[in-house]
């Protein structure tokens, strides 16, 4: 740990440094003595007689063209340190906003301002490095990474009270969760985001709600829990927050709304929902109006009409440079199913050969399940079960490593209906059980 020096220990570096007695320093206000005992550290520095000397500093420093403050010589070398940290952390933050980083240089940043951090032993900082550094991993999909760093955190902000970065940590670890498919561990982490927000009243108690409930309801509309999303739906419109992002949460959740009663069957209430929003387009943000074309064509692929679907697939092929990569590998998947029900075949490898290439580069697992069931989907229907079977042995890897449980019915599906189809009615059957549960 760096050694703490004083305002006293900066005085006399900066006298000495232009070759100064103490006399130089000096006034009818300010005598010597003073001067001495401040140096020593034996006499706290006020206002004061930080102006005068600042003052008789300036004398000579600003023939150099730098200028000395009062606010510069009270300010302790630590505090020094978390100014300039601060600063370094705040600059970090726009490094990574403006996106586009090399990685490999950013991490030599993470290890001087980490370094930095340590020499003084400053654990509010040390709190906030981890932070920006956590969301550069999970936007990067670096999960595991990502969760390490947030749950460091979490740990500092529970031990000091900080309940307000408390609140933004579970919400972060559920996010985290949440990509990963752990999804019954991410709704306890939203949960304990709401509860922290709703107890303990941080400044940001609005906003922490609001995020809590919206991530909840994705939740349970991924475990195909519709009840328990619609019900949070509604719980979401009841809450307030005067934050700009609100609009975008309340657009997207009335999109959620729209895909959930479309997948219960209920076309005619989501087609409304779509044209609601599609009739405020111009007030949407761009990602909203994305999703909002992507959604409409999963609607019509749904009702077997994929000329309409590539209507709209094409609105939001028009969009793609401006939204999240991530969101990509769907769309092209999307347009795959609409060929394979006009039957062209050919188009349909391509697409998916570009969605998984891009899958695998954005690391969402749940992307690349679906890209790995499609193409066994696309083999089962022309009949080349030995391709069909690599992708599946592929995604159960994936599943197993991850325990992705909701992902193991589906996998099974598949399998049984391939044995199924090779007449291998024994190893059909096996899947079959293991698909339902135990009754007895």
């Amino acid at each position: 740990m760096a050694k703490r020096v004083g305002p006293g220990d900066k005085i006399r570096r900066l006298r000495l440094a232009m070759g100064l007695t103490q006399d130089a320093l000096t006034n009818d206000e300010l005598s010597k003595s003073i001067v001495s005992m401040i140096e020593s550290n034996k006499r706290n520095l006020t206002w004061k007689t930080a102006h005068i000397i600042a003052d008789c500093l300036n004398v000579y420093y600003e023939r150099l063209g730098q200028k000395i403050t009062a606010e510069f010589l009270m300010e302790t070398e630590e505090d020094e340190a978390r100014r300039t940290i601060k600063e370094d952390i705040d600059h970090l933050q726009q490094v990574i906003n403006k996106g586009n980083v090399d990685q490999h240089l950013l991490e030599n940043t993470f290890d001087k301002i980490l370094s930095h951090i340590k020499e003084w032993g400053l654990e509010r900082e040390l709190a906030e490095f981890k932070v920006v550094r956590g969301t550069f991993y999970y936007q990067n999909y670096q999960f595991n990474e990502s969760l390490a760093e947030f749950l460091d955190v979490l740990e500092y902000s529970l031990r000091t009270n900080d309940h307000q970065l408390t609140g933004k940590m579970y919400n972060n670890i559920g996010n985290v969760y949440k990509m990963q498919l752990s999804l019954d561990t991410a709704i306890i982490h939203f949960v304990k985001a709401f509860d922290t927000a709703r107890v303990y009243q941080p400044a940001d108690k609005d906003k922490r709600k609001v995020l809590a409930i919206y991530n909840q309801v994705l939740c349970y509309r991924q475990l195909n829990r519709y009840d328990l999303a619609l019900s949070h739906l509604n719980i979401l419109r009841d809450l307030k927050w005067d934050g700009p992002e609100h609009k975008v949460i309340l657009d997207n959740a009335l999109l959620v709304e729209a895909n959930t009663y479309r997948d219960i069957g209920n076309h005619e209430k989501a087609l409304r929902l779509y044209d609601r929003l599609q009739n405020n387009e111009k007030e949407l943000d761009k990602e909203t109006l994305f999703l909002l074309y992507d959604n409409y064509a999963e609607l019509y692929v749904s009702q077997n009409k994929p000329e309409k679907a590539l209507k709209y697939i094409q609105k939001a092929n028009e969009l793609k440079n401006v939204v999240d990569m991530a969101y990509i590998p769907a769309l092209y998947l999307l347009e795959a199913k609409c060929y394979s029900l006009l039957e062209n075949y050919d188009l349909v490898v391509s697409l998916l050969e570009n969605a998984l290439h891009l899958s695998d580069k954005v690391g969402k697992q749940q992307v690349l399940l679906n890209m790995h069931f499609a193409f066994a989907d696309l083999y089962l229907k022309t009949n080349d079960y030995e391709t069909a079977l690599a992708h599946l042995e592929t995604a159960e890897k994936t599943i197993i490593e991850k325990d992705l449980k909701i992902y193991k019915a589906e996998l099974y599906s598949f399998y049984s209906n391939i044995h199924l189809r090779l007449g291998e009615i024994e190893k059909a059957e096996e899947y079959l059980v293991k698909m339902r549960k135990n009754y007895l």
